[in-house]
């Protein structure tokens, strides 16, 4: 298994020795694994706003987690994917679910921001076609500023006319 201590988090994956599944944890809370149940679920919130929108050359992934949603994002041609990650960590570790995030943190359309996503969304100035996120449960620090009525507000302002959102 792997283990990094930051700043922001302590992030690790672990390997089931009973099935070989790759977990990943932040502050020992379950963030996201490689089993095709939750593989599949984070696929659809990558896909589904950009099958909805008729052509997005810009999108914005919230939150790496292992990467699977925004590995499904960065798999639409033409699409330039801005993903926004606090933790140097995460990155480190979505690197060892390449099997399941299409190689996402070495994609050549992927940027990825070491940043908070409220912070992105304040100060960048970038608009986008389509902006989701992985999903990130309001139990981690800090995740409840991104339930905000002034975070919601935020991520409208950062839509390019006729743009979609997923957020779940």
């Amino acid at each position: 298994w792997w283990r990094e201590d930051a700043a922001q988090s302590s992030v690790s994956v672990h390997v089931r020795p009973s099935s070989g599944r790759q977990i990943l944890y932040l502050d020992g809370l379950h963030q996201a694994n490689d089993s095709p149940e939750m593989v599949r679920v984070h696929r659809q919130i990558g896909h589904l706003p950009m099958a909805l929108h008729p052509g997005p050359r810009d999108a914005l992934v919230i939150g790496l987690g292992a990467g699977a949603t925004a590995g499904a994002v960065s798999r639409h041609q033409g699409t330039q994917v801005t993903v926004v990650e606090l933790s140097p960590s995460v990155v480190r570790a979505a690197g060892m679910f390449g099997h399941i995030n299409e190689e996402v943190v070495h994609a050549p359309n992927v940027r990825i921001a070491i940043d908070d996503a409220r912070n992105h969304l304040l100060v960048a100035g970038a608009r986008y076609g389509v902006i989701t996120a992985d999903i990130i449960q309001p139990v981690h620090t800090g995740a409840g500023n991104l339930y905000s009525r002034q975070y919601f507000t935020l991520v409208r302002g950062a839509l390019n006319p006729g743009g979609r959102i997923v957020l779940p």
